[in-house]
């Protein structure tokens, strides 16, 4: 993957890109399955306008995809992933994933494969919500958010899932998320999105467009 180097802010309106791992159908549907409980009992519905993904980073426009050596060898080593609890981020709500230093390690090797050296990645600016170990379910407080986006790619570089992180598991109005799920990532997308000016909050004038895909290999069955 190329990705020229671009100094300014992602914009609050207009299009860029989010860099995100894609899964299977089948997790998929457990992912979207848990995004519409969500909807059904607290009427939250900003993660409903994406797919299900698990955020990498954000990126300017003009993104693109180019397999270099290091990148294919990457992904041909495959990635499996494993399903935790409820995760709070930057007040956007996540399902977790197990083992979240060891994801936070492969995403910065990610990183260093895509961009080369004195390249460095677009930084500052408002990015929709952080990347985060997990699949974004939703804003946590969507009804009193007006437009803007939810973090920033300063504050989302963390990456991980830190001990100060809020637990809201133990909050009973959740719904009980699906039992603990082990499955291989899908690929590497490249996801446009579109943000209307005229929308109050992001995710009612969010329109996407999946403009690549890298597969990743199957990887080897654990111990």
């Amino acid at each position: 993957m190329k990705i020229e180097p671009v100094e300014h802010p992602l914009p609050q309106t207009g299009s860029f890109f989010l860099l995100c791992l894609l899964v299977p159908g089948s997790v998929e549907k457990e992912v979207a399955a848990l995004q519409q409980r969500l909807y059904a009992r607290l009427g939250l519905v900003s993660g409903l306008c994406l797919p299900p993904l698990i955020p990498l980073r954000f990126l300017p426009p003009g993104a693109g995809i180019s397999p270099n050596r290091e990148l294919k060898e990457l992904l041909s080593a495959g990635l499996r992933l494993r399903t935790r609890s409820y995760g709070e981020a930057e007040g956007c709500l996540f399902w977790d994933l197990d083992a979240p230093r060891a994801f936070t390690a492969w995403r910065h090797t990610l990183l260093r494969c895509l961009f080369p050296p004195g390249i460095r990645p677009v930084s500052g600016g408002p990015a929709l919500f952080p990347s985060h170990a997990g699949f974004f379910l939703a804003r946590r407080n969507e009804q009193s958010e007006q437009s803007g986006a939810g973090g920033n790619n300063a504050g989302s570089e963390r990456g991980g899932n830190n001990g100060a992180a809020a637990r809201p598991q133990e909050r009973p109005e959740l719904p009980q998320p699906p039992p603990e799920l082990v499955f291989p990532a899908a690929a590497l997308g490249l996801i446009e999105i579109h943000l209307l000016a005229e929308s109050r909050r992001w995710w009612e004038g969010l329109v996407w467009e999946e403009k690549n895909r890298l597969p990743l290999k199957k990887p080897s069955p654990g111990p």
